[in-house]
């Protein structure tokens, strides 16, 4: 039992040193911010469309249910 309780801590702890880090969307919109808009790639483009669109569905849906509501 010990032998096996070795092997998958051992296996654990390869996972941690090879997996990549990830890093969070808020750094990359902090990063790509910082920059001025102009050097971002097209992943950071995409991060900030999809970021805008979350930020802004709110108040789509607001809109969508008051026009729903005043017919």
């Amino acid at each position: 039992m010990h032998q096996l309780k070795a092997a998958f801590r051992g296996v654990a702890q390869h996972r941690r040193r090879t997996r990549t880090r990830k890093v969070p969307i808020t750094d990359h919109i902090l990063i790509a911010s910082s920059a001025g808009g102009d050097g971002l790639t097209a992943d950071e483009g995409d991060l900030r469309r999809a970021l805008n669109a979350t930020l802004n569905s709110p108040d789509v849906l607001k809109n969508i249910y008051e026009y729903g509501t005043t017919k």
